[in-house]
């Protein structure tokens, strides 16, 4: 995960019949992981410091969250102050980014994703990204509606300078 001071490689330990997001998106402060760097047997992670997660895809694939409604695929790119990150969003159908972005104030998934960090980590094709919609400082679009086709914009990403 990409935190307010860097990255950090753990295991998070959700609740057996919870989701990752479900677990994530919860009103409490702190989260216990385990450090894979082996310095310390725990760690307390507070929820906010949290910019984006780069899950297993079995995690996402097998503890998904299923949400009842139809939805449609837009392809975004999410500008944050250390990183870029473009991927897919399920959105309600009909629904504007700007209404699925002030209804998911949290953590919320992408997939197939493109991401890019100022240290210079860098990773493209990845499954799944969760991202703190906290820390997201703007939203590109991709996706355009246009008499029910969906084309993608051609844009360079915001570190592309």
């Amino acid at each position: 995960m990409l935190a307010s001071a860097g990255w950090v490689s753990g295991t998070i330990h959700v609740p057996e019949r919870s989701a990752l997001l479900a677990f994530l998106n919860k009103k409490a402060e702190f989260m216990p992981m385990h450090p894979a760097d082996g310095d310390s047997e725990f760690l307390a992670m507070r929820r906010q410091a949290i910019i984006l997660l780069v899950p297993e895809a079995s995690d996402i694939d097998d503890r998904g969250c299923v949400q009842p409604g139809t939805f449609q695929a837009c392809r975004i790119r999410c500008l944050f102050p250390e990183a870029v990150v473009e991927g897919t969003v399920q959105v309600l159908s009909g629904q504007r980014m700007t209404d699925f972005l002030e209804t998911n104030s949290g953590f919320f998934l992408l997939s197939d994703c493109n991401l890019s960090s100022d240290d210079g980590h860098a990773q493209s094709g990845v499954a799944h990204v969760i991202v703190n919609s906290q820390h997201i400082l703007a939203v590109a679009d991709l996706t355009m509606r246009d008499r029910g086709q969906i084309c993608l914009l051609d844009m360079e990403p915001a570190h592309a300078r």
